[in-house]
């Protein structure tokens, strides 16, 4: 397999090892990590693991699959060229057509550049606050339930995960990679937000439900993902009964500072909201995967721009639990 411009490969479950021809060089990621592919080289993918392997395999070209690769019989035998997978699906192209982005006229957001604030609409409706009717026909498993749903960042500090990002080193390339992993906890969502620039978002674990303007709400399971337009306003709500884990994959111009996220709406995270990210940071159980590089804290506290809803500091307890 060969990538023109390289490629990012995330896994979900088991143990993968990427092999580059005429290289010694062998690298290994296992669930919750991400593999970059170099562009141009032709690689295998191997699983040599006992189990299948799940990995989200992503590239420029809006390209997105879902990979379940098999354990492989012959460890000595490294072929180049990655190993069919057991199943692997399009992603852009279904939500796309669900999204109507499929083409350079993706309808937007009217007024998306600016923000909402504390009366923000999505679909011509209040975006939910407090709680939020799960559709009854649903995949959710709080199908056809009331459940409470607040505003907050994530537990891993704001919407700044682990970042990973990766310069793409071919020739003529412009772009380059960025995923953030992050974890939301059930009955919150995020920030209503809008991307300069297209991406998606899968799941490790978990369920989450998007939010976005212009369609119905677009419910998914791990390991699944969703596809995040540019310039919409939208908000992706943890629907289900466990915390969501999941990568945020986009492909951006190098020579732009774009960010991952633009806030729109102004909130206050609630006293509960705050003590259940407090609560799980502090469980040796469900230790938030974190990046010490990043300058914010667990329980997502925080000082918002009231004008332009930009956050303009993040405010960590004196001795914070967690810090980042």
């Amino acid at each position: 397999m060969i990538y023109n411009y390289g490629a990012i490969k995330c896994i979900v479950s088991g143990e993968l090892h990427l092999i580059q021809e005429n290289s010694n060089e062998v690298q290994s990621a296992r669930g919750g990590e991400c593999l970059p592919v170099p562009a141009g080289a032709a690689v295998t993918l191997v699983n040599y693991g006992d189990a299948e392997a799940i990995h989200f395999s992503y590239s420029v070209g809006d390209s997105v699959e879902r990979c379940e690769l098999p354990p492989y019989d012959d460890p000595n035998a490294w072929e180049v060229g990655e190993l069919p997978c057991s199943y692997c699906g399009d992603i852009y192209q279904k939500q796309c057509r669900l999204y109507d982005t499929c083409d350079d006229n993706s309808p937007v957001t009217p007024g998306w550049e600016e923000p909402c604030l504390d009366e923000c609409i999505i679909n011509n409706e209040p975006v939910p606050t407090r709680e939020w009717d799960v559709p009854s026909d649903s995949i959710s498993v709080n199908s056809g339930k009331q459940i409470r749903m607040e505003p907050s960042w994530s537990v891993q500090g704001g919407h700044s995960g682990q970042m990973l990002k990766f310069d793409i080193d071919a020739e003529g390339s412009q772009f380059k990679y960025q995923v953030e992993k992050t974890t939301r906890l059930p009955n919150t969502r995020a920030v209503i937000h809008t991307h300069d620039y297209t991406g998606v978002t899968c799941l490790m674990a978990g369920e989450m439900t998007l939010l976005l303007d212009l369609v119905d709400p677009i419910i998914v399971r791990a390991p699944s993902c969703y596809w995040m337009p540019a310039y919409r306003y939208m908000s992706g709500m943890n629907t289900g009964d466990e915390p969501a884990v999941m990568f945020d994959m986009f492909t951006l111009p190098i020579s732009d500072n774009a960010v991952a996220l633009n806030p729109k709406e102004t909130f206050v995270n609630s006293p509960e909201e705050r003590y259940e990210a407090l609560t799980y940071c502090d469980d040796p159980d469900f230790p938030p995967l974190v990046d010490e590089t990043q300058g914010t804290c667990c329980d997502g506290s925080f000082v918002q721009n009231e004008t332009t809803a930009a956050v303009e500091t993040w405010v960590c307890p004196i001795e914070p639990q967690i810090s980042f």
